[in-house]
């Protein structure tokens, strides 16, 4: 019995290891009541800790003063980012029109859920599209613990950067609620996707808040004005809650009567309108929501409309931005079929194309480099009027940027091939290891003597030399891996001059 002891201890021992689990980040969100698990191995990047994560937001195509109005507008709770730095998962919960139109989307008719469903992958009014989403599958799953969410997957074109991923959403306690993932540099996986799910699947609400009375549900439209027509022909469209009326003026902004329209909307909360502009010229639509009493709910106006026969139209997927963040800007867009499409950026790139049956035109520009990118887009089709688009964008590389630029282009000769070729080397940047020998001051500059060998008797052999204009922290007997740049020959004088390789020191890893 005395000799089973240790082996049930051991086995007592291991079953107790591996009950325990594993770290995890727990966040709790009042606002809409709702708790989240996050595994440990992620980074976390929230509100207060962006700017120490710069080299992840350039990823994203932004500063961090980008991404805070960023998180702020689209209400970003945080992002936790794989040890690989190529997948990352976003939480938002925001209070925007579709919470406050569905409020809990468990709660609505299926016919609002379809509705709510199909605006993903359809898009009739462009809403996901200006944002840079192409929504390719939307299906509604039901959780345990969450009740109905949209599962999603997706392409993006956003800040010059492409990506594509997965997402699950949802609408509950009057908020958009929408978890995703965000694949940068190769193709989502499957393991992607579980990732997500692994998240989505601890969440669970607290508490189920009723609809108040104050959250009239709002009229969404899914169909607007155009900004650009040829034809003057349009539809609006949109849903609502029965009962409710839907009325649009119509105005020509040089004058005329205006053209009202109106309807009720019915009982499956649908409404359309088929508008045909009489003449050409630049319009401007309102509409106001009214209760059945015609007590007003909702009142504004669209973004004015310009009719011209004979106007090549052209909607470019995203703004062209006045910073580039990143090292390519893609500009993409839609125009007519058969289109002649140029883009010129002041000497460094030039391109055309003619566009197929779907109108559909992309860029994809190098900005590597810092400096101004005068950019011009050039319309041609037989029959309309030539467009151009100019623009002037500017590139300016962060800190992490040019770090990162550095680890591209460092190279690490051997000792005999550096010291021989020490001429052509200078102006290189280089990556080293070094074991620290001695530092000493010099004037305002410091210089530290190190080697790239250590023997086994530990003697330092392949010496070389490293200047900094602050103190070193490092300290003599320090193994240290640096970046460095080549400024050739140190000279050291005793029996014989000694040369030895000299860097200006850049960064650590």
């Amino acid at each position: 019995m005395r000799k089973l002891f240790p082996m049930l201890l051991f086995t007592l021992l291991l079953a107790l290891l591996m009950a325990v689990p594993a770290l995890a980040a727990d966040f709790t969100y009042d606002d809409f009541s709702a708790t989240l698990t996050v595994p440990d191995s992620y980074t976390m990047l929230t509100t207060s800790n962006l700017a120490d994560h710069e080299d992840l937001l350039a990823k994203q195509g932004l500063t961090v003063e980008a991404a805070q109005a960023d998180w702020a507008a689209r209400g970003v709770r945080f992002q936790a980012w794989n040890a690989a730095g190529d997948m990352c998962i976003e939480l938002s919960a925001v209070q925007d029109d579709f919470a406050m139109q569905y409020w809990d989307v468990n709660e609505v008719t299926s016919d609002e859920r379809a509705t709510y469903r199909l605006g993903h992958t359809s898009d009739k009014n462009g809403y996901y599209r200006n944002l840079g989403y192409d929504y390719t599958s939307a299906q509604w799953k039901n959780g345990k613990n969450y009740a109905r969410f949209l599962v999603l997957e997706y392409t993006r074109s956003h800040n010059g950067v492409s990506y594509a991923g997965y997402g699950r959403k949802s609408i509950r306690n009057g908020y958009s609620i929408y978890l995703e993932c965000q694949v940068y540099g190769r193709s989502p996986k499957k393991a992607d996707n579980n990732a997500l799910q692994a998240i989505l699947d601890t969440l669970k609400f607290n508490e189920i808040f009723p609809r108040p009375s104050s959250a009239v549900q709002r009229v969404t439209f899914d169909e607007v004005p155009p900004t650009e027509t040829n034809s003057g022909k349009f539809t609006v469209s949109g849903t609502g809650t029965s009962g409710q009326y839907v009325i649009l003026c119509l105005m020509r902004l040089s004058g005329g009567e205006p053209i009202n329209y109106e309807t009720q909307i019915p009982k499956n909360g649908k409404f359309s309108f088929t508008i045909q502009l009489p003449q050409e010229g630049v319009w401007l639509m309102t509409y106001t929501i009214t209760d059945a009493g015609k007590e007003v709910l909702q009142e504004d106006k669209f973004s004015l409309t310009t009719y011209k026969k004979t106007l090549l139209i052209v909607n470019l997927d995203a703004d062209l931005p006045e910073a580039i963040v990143g090292d390519t800007l893609t500009i993409s867009g839609t125009t007519m079929r058969q289109t002649q499409v140029q883009c010129i950026i002041d000497g460094r790139y030039q391109k055309t194309i003619t566009t197929n049956n779907s109108g559909k035109f992309s860029f994809k520009i190098d900005t590597s480099a810092e400096g101004t990118y005068d950019i011009v887009l050039t319309f041609q089709k037989k029959g309309y009027t030539t467009r151009r688009i100019t623009s002037t964008a500017t590139r300016a590389l962060t800190e992490a940027d040019k770090q990162e630029d550095i680890r591209a282009q460092a190279d690490k000769p051997a000792y005999s091939t550096l010291t021989r070729l020490l001429d052509g080397y200078e102006g290189r940047y280089m990556v080293y290891t070094l074991f620290i020998d001695r530092v000493e001051q010099v004037g305002d500059e410091w210089y530290t003597f190190a080697a790239m060998r250590k023997t086994n008797s530990g003697g330092l052999r392949d010496e070389v030399v490293v200047r900094t204009t602050t103190q070193p922290t490092w300290q003599p007997a320090d193994q240290v891996r640096m970046y460095l740049q080549c400024t050739g020959g140190y000279e050291i004088q005793g029996d014989a001059t000694t040369k030895l390789p000299c860097f200006d020191y850049l960064f650590t890893d």
